[in-house]
């Protein structure tokens, strides 16, 4: 099995610790190989992830008017991608 991406790295995350109970992930990787260069990409897209978490977490704490200020931010991640695919 290749070695997961970032957001299956938290979905396994997820599961180990279902119900609340603690628990551990384990991957299984040969050194000098493509599936290492995916391991660290994958860890490394997932610090961005958690990292794009805390930042909204504390934007939406430290709002006045936390239901605006998403919906601000859900629009400029949507004109981003707009961008992105070539929509604009």
């Amino acid at each position: 099995e290749p070695v997961p991406s970032a957001i299956r790295r938290i979905q396994r995350k997820g599961r180990t610790a279902r119900d609340g109970r603690e628990g551990e992930i384990y991957v299984l990787l040969m050194e000098g190989t493509s599936d290492e260069a995916f391991h660290w990409k994958s860890r490394k897209g997932e610090g961005k992830m958690y990292g794009k978490v805390r930042r909204l977490k504390k934007i939406l704490e430290d709002s006045k008017n936390p239901e605006r200020e998403l919906r601000r931010i859900v629009k400029r991640e949507q004109a981003a991608l707009t961008r992105w695919a070539g929509g604009d």
